[in-house]
């Protein structure tokens, strides 16, 4: 049954994690779908807030992927550590 729940933790950590950085990815087409809509109106000032919040998204999502790699590499020295005595 133990292995049960870990399976699931893991489908659930998994599943959780690629949600994160795609919603992201999401939010930093939209800004740069805005970006164009703000360059063939004209509104310089509408873009460069744009741009300034594209950047700080850009900027999450490389954080966000280093920690998730960063994880994923923990948790297969921890599981190999933790298997290695069931042996």
């Amino acid at each position: 049954m133990t292995d049960y729940f870990q399976d699931q933790h893991r489908r659930d950590c998994r599943s959780a994690d690629q949600e994160r950085p795609s919603a992201r990815i999401r939010r930093s087409e939209r800004l740069n779908d805005g970006i164009q809509l703000c360059l063939s109106l004209n509104d310089a000032g509408s873009r460069e807030l744009a741009e300034k919040i594209l950047s700080d998204e850009e900027h999450h999502i490389d954080w966000l992927e280093a920690q998730l790699h960063a994880i994923a590499r923990w948790a297969f020295r921890l599981f190999g550590a933790a298997t290695q005595g069931d042996e």
